[in-house]
């Protein structure tokens, strides 16, 4: 199976397309990204501790 090169030249001009996209999406929203990472890591961190909490006070 062979591509043509026009199809190969299509595919890399909507790759460049997608990552100029992908590039204004974040300059858009990478502080909602940063919140949202900050937040889930936050909940992550409490949610451990409370487990490691648990386990101590319950075996101890």
């Amino acid at each position: 199976m062979t591509v043509s090169k026009e199809r190969i030249a299509e595919i890399r001009a909507a790759w460049a397309a997608d990552r100029q996209t992908a590039r204004q999406e974040f300059k858009r929203d990478w502080l909602m990204h940063l919140v949202q990472i900050s937040a889930q890591v936050g909940l992550g961190v409490i949610l451990g501790l409370s487990a490691v909490l648990y386990i101590v006070q319950r075996y101890s």
